[in-house]
């Protein structure tokens, strides 16, 4: 059954005639926040400066604004303002109330808050289920960038087939020459591609052993908690880690040995809510 609606902050809902659609930012578990009977909690502006609230059921809050139709842009920075601005909220009820279900950018629910609460009675048990499957752990980021130069260089320098095709270009003649160059760069990177994933690897393997999941993340997909940076790395792979508060420290504090590792760039950052980790929640009718 529903148990009410509530405003986050000092603004909430003041009419449901105004729209007939929710736009959902996230799904938290709220048994253990009493201070949302009084309609605190969490104040934060959310995309395009809306203000979320909150539409409770049996302890289970989704945190909304109105909304009828999708965001839509052609401007990149505008797009980017409204992921930040979605993202800020769920950051929001991830420090105030514990680990949320995150909802990907531009979800909408029909209906009005009455439909809401509806959806949440009818996914609770699902809901339920995920929330206390992610209860006090985070998503955290590695990301693991290199210099080939300096990373490689123990191995370049041990490899003697290298040695002996860089011998063969300085000694051939000038077409002979060329392949031989040209071979011993493919042979150079290839050694210190080999080289890399068998690094990737074992830090992929010192996560496994701390956090509770681990999954290896494409940076050609956009994410809400991917951060700019220049593409100046000549290897780069990125995991993404759910984690507790101590499996972040011992996580943190292997990577520091890794980011010792000459030519290596470690960048860890967290605790975010588990975007990677949550499952997708169907807000059909």
């Amino acid at each position: 059954m529903t148990d009410s609606t509530e405003a986050v902050g000092d603004a909430g809902p003041d009419g449901e005639s105004a729209g007939t659609g929710r736009y959902l930012y996230c799904v938290a578990a709220l048994i253990d926040a009493p201070e949302v009977a009084d309609g605190t909690g969490l104040s934060t502006d959310g995309v395009d400066g809306e203000r979320p609230y909150l539409v409770l059921d049996d302890g289970v809050g989704a945190v909304v604004h109105r909304r009828n139709d999708p965001y839509d842009s052609n401007d990149g920075a505008t797009v980017k303002r409204w992921l930040l601005e979605h993202q800020g909220v769920v950051d929001a009820v991830h420090d105030r109330f514990g680990t949320p279900l995150p909802v990907r950018f531009d979800t909408i629910v029909e209906g009005d808050d009455e439909s809401v609460a509806a959806w949440l009675e009818r996914t609770g048990p699902t809901l339920r289920s995920a929330l206390d499957d992610l209860a006090g752990h985070s998503e955290y980021r590695i990301e693991l960038r290199c210099d080939a130069d300096p990373f490689g260089a123990s191995a370049v320098d041990a490899d003697a087939r290298l040695d002996e095709l860089r011998d063969d270009a300085t000694e051939a003649g000038s077409g002979t020459a060329f392949l031989r160059e040209k071979q011993a760069r493919q042979r150079e990177r290839s050694l210190v591609a080999t080289e890399w994933r068998e690094t990737a690897a074992a830090v992929r393997e010192t996560l496994a052993s701390h956090a509770t999941e681990v999954e290896s993340v494409d940076r050609t997909v956009s994410s809400l908690v991917e951060t700019d940076r220049a593409d100046d790395a000549d290897f780069e792979t990125t995991f993404a880690a759910l984690a507790d508060d101590a499996a972040a420290t011992a996580i943190g504090e292997r990577l520091d040995e890794v980011a010792a590792t000459p030519g290596v760039e470690v960048r860890y950052t967290g605790p975010w809510p588990p975007y990677t980790f949550a499952p997708t929640l169907e807000t059909d009718q």
